[in-house]
């Protein structure tokens, strides 16, 4: 299976992981690894942190190699984190967790839904993932 279309089907399955507790009940969240996931992606002082990913970069490989989690990593995801942030910064959600934030927004708050929602996936993504 080629990276990318690796990706594709996990991020897929990632997003179904995701959506079917929120949609079937909000007490299932507290359970399995969407519990792990929230307590990792609270935030610290008032903003949100890229946690650190509980493997190495190459432990994916060959499926993913170091170089593509890497920039998936250091970059993308802690882009999604820079501009939550950046986002909340003054408004009466700061130092809520994701979930409070992304139950709290309306419609027209793409900057806190979209990167909030992607710092919340990507904390998923890797914790979902794994080298065994």
């Amino acid at each position: 299976m080629k990276k990318r279309k690796f990706i594709k089907a996990s991020s897929a399955l990632v997003l179904g992981a995701t959506m079917s507790p929120m949609m079937a009940c909000k007490a299932d969240l507290k359970e399995g690894a969407a519990a792990a996931v929230s307590e990792k992606v609270m935030s610290s002082g008032g903003s949100f942190e890229l946690p650190k990913l509980p493997y190495a970069f190459d432990a994916l490989a060959p499926h993913i190699d170091a170089q593509t989690m890497e920039i998936h990593h250091g970059k993308h995801h802690a882009g999604y984190v820079r501009k939550f942030n950046a986002a909340l910064e003054g408004s009466d959600l700061a130092g809520k967790t994701v979930e409070e934030v992304l139950s709290a927004i309306g419609p027209d708050d793409t900057g806190l839904r979209n990167n909030g929602g992607g710092h919340y996936n990507h904390s998923l993504f890797w914790s979902v993932m794994s080298p065994k």
